[in-house]
């Protein structure tokens, strides 16, 4: 009866273990992710992002990292930085989720969402690079 009572024990110990060590892995790997999906970002886009925040959704991590395709990932950013072309292009506020992106370059995404401000300056440079000799102006909250 003792020792039924300490292999129980030992077994409930180290279930308990695993379970640790699940978790721990879990959420190591969901860190490693964030890092990776800021790269995968700034690659797809060309983005450089200011203060940006990333967050990978979906529990457990662990099966969206094998599979090859993170769910849902957010990211916010004070501002988002991008140059094309003659233009230099910043949109501020930036909240965007990428629905279904790769975990392995080349990277790709299944669908964007978001919105953020685009400063007055950054439509200016767009009208200068598309060659049209007009003026951006916000006057009152109107441009």
């Amino acid at each position: 009866m003792q020792n039924t009572r300490k292999v129980l024990v030992i077994s409930i110990l180290v279930v308990i273990l695993i379970v640790i060590g699940l978790i721990a892995g879990d959420l190591f790997a969901r860190n490693y992710a964030q890092n990776k999906a800021s790269d995968a970002v700034t690659q797809i886009s060309g983005l450089s992002a200011e203060n940006e925040n990333i967050s990978v959704h979906g529990w457990p991590f662990l099966p969206q990292l094998i599979s090859g395709k993170l769910s849902s990932v957010d990211i916010k950013a004070d501002a988002l930085n991008y140059k094309t072309g003659n233009a230099n292009i910043r949109l501020e506020n930036a909240d965007f989720t990428i629905q279904g992106l790769s975990t392995s370059e080349p990277y790709h995404a299944d669908a964007l969402t978001g919105k953020a401000l685009l400063t007055t300056q950054s439509l200016q440079n767009l009208v200068t690079a598309q060659g049209l000799k007009m003026q951006v102006k916000n006057e009152s909250g109107q441009i």
